[in-house]
């Protein structure tokens, strides 16, 4: 039986039709292959990018960290070098023997502006207070008598209606011990800020210190829970290696070091905080995949 030429060429097209379409089958199928290649390509690439950018800002953070070692240390010697000047001063210790009050305020502000200090003031054996503004330090008088007893050399935090101050103290010997000097500068936004123009990214700095049962920043930095912070500050002050983490915010996820700070009373414990957003830190690669 012959088949007629309309059945042979009708025939011939159905099986060019789908040529045709196993052709483009097979192209739409290549397509989504080579674009799925190359987004897992993009995205090791992006982590890759992500995981050394992440690891930069960690370093920095250390980094940062050392330095404002070396600045702490420096501010306590200049502390405690204009602290003991008036300390070794026979007219000065002369002075708080006798309780010449006078004297003693005019000798501690006349070294105020030039170790750019915030607070000095004389405590006394029986915890009394000398000063130019013994009513906002008198409150504390006791704590701090009981921390500058306690410390053959007295250095660290203390905090003053919840401010965190960097206090040192000399003791007067006129010859026996009469009292101390005490020198104090306020950790504040200012002091911070000189911190952070030292850093070689643009890192934020702050103090974080007990409230009750929780930790609070010395500054509104936006951390919202304060849940996540005491978590944060608890379990990398227990840790043993104290490294870069990472910690939540209302802002979002940042990576942050804890450097836990000298305290001059147990009950006044304090660290400075180093914080970088992660999206910031990830911001010039955002536009690769």
């Amino acid at each position: 039986m012959f088949l007629s030429w309309s059945h042979i060429s009708g025939s011939l097209a159905s099986r060019l039709n789908g040529f045709r379409h196993l052709r483009t089958k097979l192209t739409v199928l290549s397509a989504a292959l080579f674009g799925a290649i190359l987004l897992l390509i993009s995205m090791a690439v992006y982590l890759a990018i992500s995981n050394a950018a992440q690891h930069q800002v960690r370093s920095e953070l250390i980094a940062s960290g050392t330095v404002f070692d070396r600045v702490w240390s420096l501010r306590s010697d200049q502390l405690r070098q204009g602290a003991a000047l008036l300390s070794r001063d026979f007219g000065f210790r002369a002075a708080v023997a006798t309780g010449d009050q006078a004297t003693i305020i005019s000798a501690m502000d006349n070294l105020r502006s030039r170790f750019r200090i915030d607070l000095a003031f004389i405590v006394g054996v029986d915890g009394t207070i000398t000063a130019s503004e013994t009513g906002r330090i008198s409150p504390h008088a006791q704590t701090l008598l009981t921390a500058l007893s306690a410390s053959s050399d007295p250095a660290g935090v203390f905090a003053l209606d919840g401010l965190p101050y960097q206090m040192v103290a000399v003791p007067i010997l006129s010859p026996d011990l009469v009292g101390w000097v005490v020198f104090a500068s306020r950790l504040d936004a200012n002091e911070l800020s000189a911190l952070e123009r030292l850093a070689a990214i643009p890192l934020h700095a702050s103090v974080v210190q007990p409230s009750g049962n929780t930790w609070v920043t010395s500054d509104s930095m936006g951390l919202g829970d304060h849940r996540e912070l005491n978590r944060f500050v608890e379990s990398a002050l227990a840790a043993k290696v104290r490294g870069p983490r990472t910690l939540k915010s209302r802002a979002g996820a940042a990576i942050a070091l804890i450097k836990p700070l000298p305290s001059l009373a147990t009950s006044d414990g304090a660290a400075l905080l180093l914080t970088y957003p992660l999206a910031k830190a990830l911001a010039p690669y955002r536009p690769l995949p």
